[in-house]
């Protein structure tokens, strides 16, 4: 396997990797080193001659146990090999633990590359040029002259952050510098005992190599030079004059935000010291909350140690709403990291309604503090990868849906659709025009996905059509100022736009000015389908003032399930004179005959005129007082409404008292039904 050579070379190549201040006559190498300050490594150039003939270097490395006993008893497993191209996974032990990595090398002519694939060495790699050359004594061609670039990352183990994480770095460097030099006298033993394997090395089978290797090994010559390079004085492979200047006061490099929290499109300053100030930048790597790479930078320090550099979230830094980061900071040996993220202030969705009709128009804001991600303009969103708004009913839906931002750097987008007949299409694409088709019983939502999160509201798409709340007298008629005492209807329109029949409750509130609740009434009923009605309910007030009057159709009483909106009217109880209100009446004002009267005539046993005989006597008697201006005379060609005997009656049994009964007689004179003199 001659092309393993360069699995060796790696391995030597790591003691020439920085530069030695050896005294003369010690034995070892001696290699420049640059640094790169671009992409983080440093870059090591050797020439090195050996005086022994390449064929037996590559007769040599026919076998893996020669790269092994080459640096410290390194070993090399899961070769793979194809012409020259092949893979390996090398492990080099050291003092307190190995450098292990997966290798790539590959073979041109008498050029190499290896490229370090994992472990502290990955994005590490090595050139190599070997050519012939003349032996120490001249003799042409007996000498091999070696030429090595290595590029070597500086956050691998094998750089000055190796006093941190595997053995003192002169121990290590100490140990492959040995196995370097010891290489030259093991080759020169392998061409004098065994030249036939130079030229026909693959007759040699792999067992007969090893134990070529192991006899080699403790060769005399080879002990004897070990000793040698064992017993010079201790070298110093890092000399002081490359030491990086130290700042006094800190200990390692530190980093640090200003906040913790930030907003779409905000500057983040990152802030670095570092423990010692040379000139090689400090490494910056920013991960995501996916803990995916996004981003590597550098920061030079100043002469102080002090680094500063601002990224736009956005923009030199990509990020996504929500995103949170980590920032390694490396430096020379000197690692540290801090932590920021994105606000999530969520967002709110706001409908002008609680629920609508099958064509109502439907207005709503979105309050997202995180979408104002440009203060300088007014954003759009709904429509782009961060943010996606949809409006749905049960079988029809708009998505995609832009809006608009009320203004720059608020945060508050408005918009608006119209509901349409299930039949008609559904179409749009914001922030007004659209028109989303709905069913009677339908449930709206509108909702906006932000990054992972989804948020939403709905509304009910309502079952009854409910219209025109009004106030009316028992005819129908409209009244339109209501006096104290005066009763009244409060009436609505409703049409069952379900496709069944469809039970309902029409409840009537009537608060005061402060908001109490003074009279509470309803009603039950049923509708087929499509069929309508204007159901009323009675009130009388007996106080003047502004009154809301709240009238709702539920399921039912018991199931405050809302068919409709619910509508208010707003009503102005007034004051009238004296003599038109009614003085309080109480039981023993009116004749006890007056109400059998009553009783007999809403059983139907007297006729009208003996009823308005007993009325006529109220007013005599200055119990009813009714307007001067209206003349009295016979009602029996008036037609009494039947209201009117149902008080009769529950206030002969005693069920409403006297002044609730003579109310609704007063209105029906003031009105005109009844006529008395």
């Amino acid at each position: 396997m001659r092309y393993l050579l360069l699995s060796v070379l790696v391995v030597c190549m790591v003691g020439m990797m920085i530069p030695s201040a050896f005294a003369e006559g010690e034995i070892g190498l001696d290699c420049p080193v640059k640094i790169s300050t671009s992409n983080y490594e440093m870059i090591f150039e050797c020439n090195k001659k050996l005086d022994v003939n390449k064929a037996i270097l590559d007769s040599m490395f026919e076998d893996i146990h020669w790269i092994s006993g080459s640096f410290n008893d390194a070993k090399l497993s899961n070769i793979k090999q194809n012409g020259s191209v092949g893979t390996a996974t090398m492990e080099i032990p050291v003092v307190v633990t190995s450098l292990k990595s997966d290798i790539k090398f590959t073979k041109s002519s008498s050029n190499y590359q290896i490229d370090f694939l994992t472990g502290k060495l990955a994005g590490s790699k090595m050139s190599i040029s070997v050519s012939m050359t003349s032996g120490f004594d001249g003799t042409p061609n007996m000498g091999s002259d070696i030429s090595l670039n290595f590029s070597i990352k500086k956050k691998m183990c094998i750089s000055f952050i190796l006093i941190n994480k595997c053995s003192e770095p002169n121990d290590v460097m100490y140990a492959l510098d040995k196995g370097l030099v010891l290489l030259e006298p093991k080759a020169k033993i392998f061409q004098r005992d065994h030249p036939e394997l130079i030229s026909t090395p693959s007759s040699s089978n792999s067992s007969e190599q090893e134990k070529i290797h192991e006899e080699i090994k403790k060769a005399p010559e080879v002990k004897k030079i070990a000793k040698e390079f064992d017993l010079q004085p201790k070298k110093e492979y890092f000399p002081v004059a490359t030491l990086p200047k130290t700042i006094s006061g800190n200990d390692k490099i530190t980093i640090e935000t200003k906040y913790s929290v930030y907003l779409f499109g905000d500057d983040v300053a990152l802030l670095t010291t570092v423990p010692y100030v040379t000139n090689e930048p400090i490494l910056l790597e920013f991960y995501n909350a996916q803990k995916k790479l996004v981003l590597t930078d550098s920061i030079y320090p100043d002469s102080n140690g002090f680094g500063q550099k601002v990224y736009g979230l956005g923009n030199e830094l990509p990020s996504l709403l929500f995103d949170k980061f980590t920032v390694f900071a490396t430096y020379g040996d000197s690692k540290s990291s801090t932590s920021f993220e994105l606000a999530n202030f969520g967002a709110t969705i706001e409908l002008d309604r609680t629920y609508y009709t099958p064509t109502d128009r439907v207005y709503f804001t979105i309050v997202a503090p995180n979408l104002n991600r440009n203060a300088n303009i007014v954003d759009t969103i709904g429509n782009d990868d961060s943010s996606t708004i949809t409006i749905s009913t049960d079988r029809n839906y708009l998505t995609n849906y832009k809006l608009v931002e009320s203004g720059k750097s608020t945060g508050v987008f408005a918009g608006e659709i119209t509901l349409v007949d299930y039949d008609q299409p559904t179409r749009g694409i914001g922030p007004t025009g659209g028109k989303l088709s709905a069913y009677v019983g339908d449930e709206l939502q509108v909702w906006i996905n932000v990054g992972s999160e989804d948020y939403v509201t709905t509304a009910d798409i309502l079952r009854f059509w409910f219209e025109n709340a009004r106030v009316v007298d028992e005819f129908g008629a409209s009244v339109p100022k209501v006096t104290v005492g005066q009763q009244v209807l409060i009436a609505a329109d409703i049409v069952n736009m379900e496709e069944k029949n469809q039970s309902f409750a029409y409840v009537m509130t009537v608060e005061n000015s402060d908001g109490v609740a003074v009279a509470v009434e309803w009603g039950s009923g049923a509708l087929d389908s499509g069929q309508s009605m204007s159901p009323a309910l009675p009130w009388t007030s007996q106080v003047s003032g502004s009154y809301t009057v709240s009238v709702a159709v539920w399921k039912s009483v018991d199931d405050p399930t809302p068919l409709a909106r619910m509508l208010t009217l707003e009503i102005n109880v007034m004051d009238i004179d004296r003599k038109y209100t009614s003085s309080p009446v109480t039981t023993s004002e009116v004749p006890a005959w007056v109400k059998n009267n009553a009783g007999w005539w809403a059983e139907g046993q007297i006729p009208d005129s003996a009823f308005l005989q007993g009325i006529q006597f109220l007013i005599k008697e200055g119990i009813m007082v009714i307007p001067p201006t209206e003349t009295s005379g016979s009602s029996e060609s008036q037609e009494v409404p039947g209201w009117i005997k149902n008080n009769a009656e529950w206030w002969a049994a005693g069920q409403i008292d006297d002044s609730t009964f003579v109310s609704g007689i007063q209105y029906l004179v003031k009105v005109g039904i009844i006529k008395v003199s």
